[in-house]
Protein backbone atom coordinates (compact mmCIF):
# COMPACT_ATOMS: atom_id res chain seq x y z
CA UNK A 1 0.00 0.00 0.00
CA UNK A 2 1.21 3.51 -1.02
CA UNK A 3 3.04 5.05 1.92
CA UNK A 4 1.12 8.22 1.97
CA UNK A 5 -1.82 6.54 2.06
CA UNK A 6 -0.58 4.33 5.64
CA UNK A 7 -0.11 8.00 6.81
CA UNK A 8 -3.64 9.62 6.19
CA UNK A 9 -5.39 6.16 7.46
CA UNK A 10 -2.82 6.41 10.81
CA UNK A 11 -3.65 10.49 11.21
CA UNK A 12 -7.48 9.48 10.94
CA UNK A 13 -7.01 6.48 13.38
CA UNK A 14 -5.60 9.10 16.11
CA UNK A 15 -8.71 11.29 15.74
CA UNK A 16 -11.37 8.21 15.77
CA UNK A 17 -11.96 8.55 19.29
CA UNK A 18 -13.54 11.64 18.89
CA UNK A 19 -16.29 10.21 16.57
CA UNK A 20 -16.85 6.76 16.39
CA UNK A 21 -18.04 5.93 20.24
CA UNK A 22 -18.09 2.05 20.24
CA UNK A 23 -14.13 2.92 20.63
CA UNK A 24 -13.02 2.62 24.45
CA UNK A 25 -12.02 5.36 25.92
CA UNK A 26 -9.34 5.63 28.89
CA UNK A 27 -10.54 5.82 32.33
CA UNK A 28 -9.59 8.82 34.42
CA UNK A 29 -6.80 6.65 36.25
CA UNK A 30 -5.55 5.63 33.14
CA UNK A 31 -5.30 8.55 31.84
CA UNK A 32 -3.42 10.22 35.12
CA UNK A 33 -1.03 7.91 34.69
CA UNK A 34 -0.15 7.77 31.27
CA UNK A 35 -0.12 11.53 30.81
CA UNK A 36 1.67 14.09 32.80
CA UNK A 37 0.35 16.76 35.58
CA UNK A 38 -0.60 19.67 33.78
CA UNK A 39 0.94 22.86 35.35
CA UNK A 40 -1.40 25.01 37.57
CA UNK A 41 -2.13 27.72 35.46
CA UNK A 42 -3.72 25.33 32.84
CA UNK A 43 -5.92 23.75 35.83
CA UNK A 44 -6.57 26.97 36.78
CA UNK A 45 -8.02 28.28 34.17
CA UNK A 46 -9.46 24.82 33.00
CA UNK A 47 -7.44 23.79 29.88
CA UNK A 48 -6.53 20.69 29.23
CA UNK A 49 -2.71 19.31 29.66
CA UNK A 50 -2.18 18.49 25.86
CA UNK A 51 -4.69 19.39 22.85
CA UNK A 52 -7.63 17.42 21.52
CA UNK A 53 -6.80 15.02 18.81
CA UNK A 54 -7.69 16.12 15.47
CA UNK A 55 -10.87 15.85 14.08
CA UNK A 56 -11.38 13.69 11.02
CA UNK A 57 -11.56 14.94 7.58
CA UNK A 58 -14.07 12.89 7.16
CA UNK A 59 -17.66 12.36 8.68
CA UNK A 60 -19.28 8.72 8.79
CA UNK A 61 -21.59 9.32 6.31
CA UNK A 62 -18.42 10.61 3.93
CA UNK A 63 -19.20 14.53 4.01
CA UNK A 64 -16.48 16.89 4.26
CA UNK A 65 -15.70 18.11 7.58
CA UNK A 66 -14.14 21.39 7.44
CA UNK A 67 -12.84 21.18 11.02
CA UNK A 68 -10.95 18.07 9.95
CA UNK A 69 -9.03 20.10 7.16
CA UNK A 70 -8.00 23.12 9.32
CA UNK A 71 -6.62 20.49 12.24
CA UNK A 72 -4.74 18.93 9.60
CA UNK A 73 -3.59 22.13 8.24
CA UNK A 74 -1.93 23.34 11.48
CA UNK A 75 -0.41 20.40 11.89
CA UNK A 76 1.28 19.86 8.64
CA UNK A 77 2.57 23.60 8.75
CA UNK A 78 4.42 22.17 11.83
CA UNK A 79 5.95 19.40 10.37
CA UNK A 80 6.99 21.41 7.35
CA UNK A 81 9.46 23.21 9.36
CA UNK A 82 13.23 21.68 9.10
CA UNK A 83 14.55 19.68 11.77
CA UNK A 84 17.13 20.46 14.32
CA UNK A 85 20.05 18.64 11.73
CA UNK A 86 18.27 21.23 8.99
CA UNK A 87 16.91 18.69 6.49
CA UNK A 88 12.85 18.25 5.86
CA UNK A 89 10.86 16.34 6.46
CA UNK A 90 10.27 15.17 2.99
CA UNK A 91 14.20 14.08 2.71
CA UNK A 92 14.45 12.46 6.50
CA UNK A 93 11.71 10.62 6.25
CA UNK A 94 10.98 7.61 3.10
CA UNK A 95 7.07 8.40 3.94
CA UNK A 96 6.47 12.14 3.22
CA UNK A 97 4.49 14.62 5.63
CA UNK A 98 1.42 15.16 5.50
CA UNK A 99 -0.05 18.61 3.68
CA UNK A 100 -2.05 21.12 3.35
CA UNK A 101 -2.23 21.06 -0.33
CA UNK A 102 -4.23 18.28 -1.02
CA UNK A 103 -7.05 16.09 0.30
CA UNK A 104 -7.23 12.76 1.76
CA UNK A 105 -9.37 10.87 -0.70
CA UNK A 106 -10.94 11.70 -4.09
CA UNK A 107 -14.50 13.49 -3.17
CA UNK A 108 -17.14 12.27 -5.11
CA UNK A 109 -19.18 15.37 -6.68
CA UNK A 110 -22.46 15.53 -7.10
CA UNK A 111 -24.88 16.83 -9.48
CA UNK A 112 -25.31 20.55 -8.19
CA UNK A 113 -21.82 21.18 -7.32
CA UNK A 114 -20.43 21.05 -11.19
CA UNK A 115 -19.08 24.40 -12.48
CA UNK A 116 -20.91 26.59 -14.77
CA UNK A 117 -18.27 26.00 -17.45
CA UNK A 118 -18.59 22.28 -17.05
CA UNK A 119 -22.61 22.92 -17.48
CA UNK A 120 -21.98 24.61 -20.23
CA UNK A 121 -20.00 22.37 -21.93
CA UNK A 122 -23.08 19.18 -21.49
CA UNK A 123 -25.51 21.61 -22.68
CA UNK A 124 -23.18 21.95 -26.22
CA UNK A 125 -22.78 18.07 -26.37
CA UNK A 126 -18.95 18.29 -25.29
CA UNK A 127 -19.42 16.00 -21.96
CA UNK A 128 -21.98 13.00 -21.70
CA UNK A 129 -24.77 13.82 -19.53
CA UNK A 130 -24.44 11.26 -17.36
CA UNK A 131 -20.86 11.17 -16.59
CA UNK A 132 -19.72 12.80 -13.39
CA UNK A 133 -16.28 12.10 -12.43
CA UNK A 134 -15.47 12.21 -8.42
CA UNK A 135 -12.17 15.22 -7.83
CA UNK A 136 -9.07 13.44 -6.91
CA UNK A 137 -6.78 14.19 -3.94
CA UNK A 138 -4.76 17.33 -5.21
CA UNK A 139 -8.46 18.67 -6.45
CA UNK A 140 -7.94 17.71 -10.76
CA UNK A 141 -11.71 17.01 -11.63
CA UNK A 142 -11.67 15.90 -14.72
CA UNK A 143 -15.20 16.87 -15.83
CA UNK A 144 -13.88 20.64 -15.89
CA UNK A 145 -10.75 19.52 -17.35
CA UNK A 146 -12.77 17.82 -20.44
CA UNK A 147 -14.95 21.04 -21.05
CA UNK A 148 -12.15 23.32 -21.27
CA UNK A 149 -10.34 20.69 -23.51
CA UNK A 150 -11.94 21.78 -26.65
CA UNK A 151 -10.73 25.40 -26.43
CA UNK A 152 -6.96 24.40 -25.74
CA UNK A 153 -7.07 21.82 -28.83
CA UNK A 154 -8.51 24.86 -30.79
CA UNK A 155 -5.60 26.75 -29.88
CA UNK A 156 -2.81 23.68 -30.36
CA UNK A 157 -4.28 22.91 -33.96
CA UNK A 158 -5.79 26.07 -35.00
CA UNK A 159 -4.69 29.34 -33.86
CA UNK A 160 -0.75 28.36 -32.60
CA UNK A 161 -0.52 25.45 -35.02
CA UNK A 162 1.99 23.54 -32.75
CA UNK A 163 4.34 21.07 -34.41
CA UNK A 164 5.87 18.31 -32.05
CA UNK A 165 8.59 16.47 -32.25
CA UNK A 166 10.33 12.80 -30.79
CA UNK A 167 7.31 12.71 -28.98
CA UNK A 168 8.16 8.76 -28.38
CA UNK A 169 10.73 10.28 -25.89
CA UNK A 170 8.05 10.51 -23.54
CA UNK A 171 7.11 7.22 -21.80
CA UNK A 172 4.37 5.40 -21.82
CA UNK A 173 4.14 4.37 -18.91
CA UNK A 174 5.84 5.04 -15.44
CA UNK A 175 7.17 7.80 -13.42
CA UNK A 176 8.51 10.72 -15.54
CA UNK A 177 10.05 14.06 -15.16
CA UNK A 178 9.46 16.61 -17.75
CA UNK A 179 11.79 19.52 -17.86
CA UNK A 180 11.53 22.56 -19.76
CA UNK A 181 12.34 26.05 -20.79
CA UNK A 182 9.96 28.37 -19.84
CA UNK A 183 9.21 31.10 -22.51
CA UNK A 184 5.51 32.45 -21.77
CA UNK A 185 4.54 34.19 -18.99
CA UNK A 186 0.78 33.40 -19.74
CA UNK A 187 1.57 29.40 -19.48
CA UNK A 188 0.62 28.53 -22.72
CA UNK A 189 4.08 26.77 -23.53
CA UNK A 190 2.63 24.48 -20.22
CA UNK A 191 -0.54 24.17 -22.18
CA UNK A 192 0.39 23.14 -25.48
CA UNK A 193 2.82 20.54 -23.84
CA UNK A 194 0.13 18.98 -21.74
CA UNK A 195 -2.24 19.02 -24.84
CA UNK A 196 0.54 17.82 -26.81
CA UNK A 197 1.41 14.66 -24.86
CA UNK A 198 -2.42 14.04 -24.26
CA UNK A 199 -3.85 14.10 -27.69
CA UNK A 200 -0.71 13.22 -29.75
CA UNK A 201 1.14 10.46 -27.78
CA UNK A 202 -0.60 7.11 -28.27
CA UNK A 203 -1.02 6.38 -24.55
CA UNK A 204 -3.12 9.97 -24.07
CA UNK A 205 -1.21 10.10 -20.57
CA UNK A 206 -2.37 13.11 -18.25
CA UNK A 207 0.60 15.45 -17.32
CA UNK A 208 1.18 17.46 -14.10
CA UNK A 209 2.31 21.05 -14.04
CA UNK A 210 4.05 22.49 -10.78
CA UNK A 211 2.97 26.16 -10.45
CA UNK A 212 4.59 28.61 -8.69
CA UNK A 213 3.36 30.08 -5.15
CA UNK A 214 1.91 33.23 -6.33
CA UNK A 215 -0.69 31.56 -8.55
CA UNK A 216 -2.24 29.89 -5.60
CA UNK A 217 -2.94 33.24 -3.56
CA UNK A 218 -4.84 34.44 -6.95
CA UNK A 219 -8.99 33.91 -6.62
CA UNK A 220 -9.83 32.40 -10.13
CA UNK A 221 -6.78 31.45 -11.19
CA UNK A 222 -5.64 29.28 -8.76
CA UNK A 223 -9.48 27.59 -8.94
CA UNK A 224 -8.46 27.38 -12.92
CA UNK A 225 -5.10 25.67 -12.26
CA UNK A 226 -6.50 23.23 -9.45
CA UNK A 227 -8.82 21.78 -11.55
CA UNK A 228 -7.28 21.32 -14.52
CA UNK A 229 -4.81 19.65 -13.15
CA UNK A 230 -1.91 21.56 -12.22
CA UNK A 231 0.02 21.60 -8.36
CA UNK A 232 1.37 23.88 -6.29
CA UNK A 233 5.03 23.05 -7.16
CA UNK A 234 6.55 22.30 -3.62
CA UNK A 235 8.92 19.21 -3.07
CA UNK A 236 6.50 17.49 -1.38
CA UNK A 237 3.73 17.20 -3.88
CA UNK A 238 6.52 16.72 -6.60
CA UNK A 239 7.31 13.55 -4.89
CA UNK A 240 3.90 12.34 -4.43
CA UNK A 241 2.73 12.56 -7.66
CA UNK A 242 5.99 10.58 -8.82
CA UNK A 243 5.50 7.80 -6.38
CA UNK A 244 1.84 7.82 -7.84
CA UNK A 245 4.00 6.54 -11.51
CA UNK A 246 2.72 10.10 -13.10
CA UNK A 247 4.15 12.67 -15.64
CA UNK A 248 5.55 15.89 -13.95
CA UNK A 249 6.02 19.09 -15.49
CA UNK A 250 8.68 21.71 -14.22
CA UNK A 251 10.18 24.85 -15.37
CA UNK A 252 13.66 25.38 -13.47
CA UNK A 253 13.86 28.58 -14.85
CA UNK A 254 10.73 29.74 -13.05
CA UNK A 255 8.54 33.22 -13.57
CA UNK A 256 11.67 34.87 -14.09
CA UNK A 257 12.26 32.90 -16.96
CA UNK A 258 8.65 33.65 -18.35
CA UNK A 259 9.48 36.68 -17.85
CA UNK A 260 12.48 37.06 -19.96
CA UNK A 261 13.31 40.66 -21.65
CA UNK A 262 13.02 40.83 -25.58
CA UNK A 263 17.03 40.39 -25.84
CA UNK A 264 17.35 37.17 -23.62
CA UNK A 265 14.25 35.71 -24.88
CA UNK A 266 16.98 33.17 -27.07
CA UNK A 267 18.52 32.10 -24.56
CA UNK A 268 18.07 29.30 -21.57
CA UNK A 269 18.23 30.80 -18.18
CA UNK A 270 19.88 29.17 -15.11
CA UNK A 271 17.84 26.23 -13.92
CA UNK A 272 17.36 25.63 -10.10
CA UNK A 273 18.29 22.82 -8.54
CA UNK A 274 15.03 20.72 -6.93
CA UNK A 275 13.97 19.39 -9.98
CA UNK A 276 17.29 17.64 -9.94
CA UNK A 277 17.38 16.20 -6.35
CA UNK A 278 13.99 14.94 -6.52
CA UNK A 279 14.64 13.30 -9.35
CA UNK A 280 17.96 11.75 -7.66
CA UNK A 281 15.99 10.89 -4.89
CA UNK A 282 12.87 9.09 -6.65
CA UNK A 283 15.49 7.46 -9.29
CA UNK A 284 13.09 9.22 -12.03
CA UNK A 285 13.84 9.46 -15.24
CA UNK A 286 14.34 13.25 -16.41
CA UNK A 287 13.10 14.21 -20.54
CA UNK A 288 14.35 17.36 -21.49
CA UNK A 289 11.69 20.03 -23.72
CA UNK A 290 12.48 23.07 -25.31
CA UNK A 291 9.42 24.86 -26.58
CA UNK A 292 10.25 28.10 -29.32
CA UNK A 293 7.84 30.81 -30.59
CA UNK A 294 5.83 31.05 -27.62
CA UNK A 295 8.37 33.51 -26.26
CA UNK A 296 6.96 36.25 -28.97
CA UNK A 297 3.35 35.37 -28.37
CA UNK A 298 3.58 38.11 -25.38
CA UNK A 299 7.40 39.82 -25.79
CA UNK A 300 8.60 41.65 -22.48
CA UNK A 301 9.34 45.15 -22.83
CA UNK A 302 9.92 45.64 -19.06
CA UNK A 303 8.92 44.40 -15.89
CA UNK A 304 7.17 46.97 -13.23
CA UNK A 305 8.91 45.37 -10.11
CA UNK A 306 7.27 48.03 -7.11
CA UNK A 307 3.92 47.59 -8.35
CA UNK A 308 4.09 43.64 -8.47
CA UNK A 309 5.41 43.69 -4.73
CA UNK A 310 1.91 45.85 -3.80
CA UNK A 311 -0.31 43.57 -5.46
CA UNK A 312 1.85 40.22 -4.15
CA UNK A 313 2.86 39.54 -7.77
CA UNK A 314 6.83 38.39 -8.51
CA UNK A 315 6.67 40.94 -11.47
CA UNK A 316 3.87 43.28 -14.06
CA UNK A 317 4.97 42.66 -17.13
CA UNK A 318 4.30 45.14 -20.07
CA UNK A 319 4.30 44.11 -23.35
CA UNK A 320 3.53 45.89 -27.22
CA UNK A 321 0.14 44.95 -26.42
CA UNK A 322 -0.48 44.85 -22.52
CA UNK A 323 -1.62 47.00 -20.44
CA UNK A 324 -2.05 49.49 -23.38
CA UNK A 325 -5.10 47.34 -24.73
CA UNK A 326 -6.45 45.79 -21.61
CA UNK A 327 -7.96 42.76 -21.32
CA UNK A 328 -7.41 42.83 -25.40
CA UNK A 329 -4.02 42.56 -25.22
CA UNK A 330 -3.70 39.28 -23.28
CA UNK A 331 -5.02 37.98 -26.90
CA UNK A 332 -2.08 35.93 -28.19
CA UNK A 333 -1.51 36.29 -32.10
CA UNK A 334 -1.59 33.49 -34.46
CA UNK A 335 1.97 32.65 -34.90
CA UNK A 336 3.56 29.05 -35.33
CA UNK A 337 4.89 27.34 -32.42
CA UNK A 338 7.38 24.09 -31.62
CA UNK A 339 7.91 21.66 -29.33
CA UNK A 340 10.85 19.09 -28.85
CA UNK A 341 11.36 16.29 -26.35
CA UNK A 342 14.84 14.86 -25.78
CA UNK A 343 15.79 11.24 -24.78
CA UNK A 344 15.13 10.64 -21.26
CA UNK A 345 18.26 10.99 -19.18
CA UNK A 346 17.96 7.94 -16.07
CA UNK A 347 18.15 8.36 -12.49
CA UNK A 348 18.39 5.16 -11.13
CA UNK A 349 22.50 4.63 -11.45
CA UNK A 350 23.61 7.51 -8.86
CA UNK A 351 23.64 5.65 -5.35
CA UNK A 352 22.03 6.22 -2.26
CA UNK A 353 22.68 9.61 -0.75
CA UNK A 354 23.66 11.40 -4.11
CA UNK A 355 20.41 13.69 -3.59
CA UNK A 356 22.48 15.44 -0.81
CA UNK A 357 25.32 15.86 -2.79
CA UNK A 358 25.24 19.76 -4.12
CA UNK A 359 28.01 18.79 -6.48
CA UNK A 360 26.44 15.94 -7.95
CA UNK A 361 22.58 18.09 -8.02
CA UNK A 362 24.04 20.99 -9.56
CA UNK A 363 25.97 18.83 -12.71
CA UNK A 364 22.96 16.95 -13.56
CA UNK A 365 20.59 20.29 -13.78
CA UNK A 366 23.31 21.95 -15.89
CA UNK A 367 23.76 19.07 -18.23
CA UNK A 368 19.75 18.91 -18.30
CA UNK A 369 19.79 22.73 -19.07
CA UNK A 370 22.78 22.38 -21.67
CA UNK A 371 20.10 19.90 -23.47
CA UNK A 372 17.11 22.01 -23.45
CA UNK A 373 19.51 24.91 -25.02
CA UNK A 374 20.75 22.68 -27.48
CA UNK A 375 16.91 21.22 -28.47
CA UNK A 376 15.76 24.92 -28.44
CA UNK A 377 18.82 26.07 -31.49
CA UNK A 378 17.16 22.61 -33.09
CA UNK A 379 14.06 24.28 -33.14
CA UNK A 380 14.63 27.77 -34.01
CA UNK A 381 16.39 25.62 -37.57
CA UNK A 382 13.36 23.97 -37.75
CA UNK A 383 11.19 27.01 -37.32
CA UNK A 384 13.47 28.91 -40.00
CA UNK A 385 12.72 26.19 -42.69
CA UNK A 386 9.04 26.60 -42.19
CA UNK A 387 8.81 30.45 -42.19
Amino acid sequence: MDAYVRAMRQYEAAGAETVVPSVATPSAGEAGDALPASPAGELENNAPAHPPPPRPVLRPDGSLNLGGLWDRSRRAQALRKPSPSGLKPWIESPEPPLQPDYKLFPIKRKISTQSRVEQLARRLGFLPSGVHPAIDDFGHDAGYEAAMMPLFEFLYRKWFRVQSYDLAHVPSEGRALLVANHANWMVLDAAMIEVSVQKDHPSGREVRALVDRFTTQMPWLSTFLSRTGQVYGCPENAVKLLQREELVLVFPEGARGALKSYNERMRVGRFGRGFARIAILTKTPIVPVAVQGFEELHPVLFTLKGLARRVGLPEIPVTPTFPWLGLLGLVPPPLKCFIKFGRPIPTDAFPDGAADDETTVSRLAEKVRLIVQDLYEHLRVERSAHL
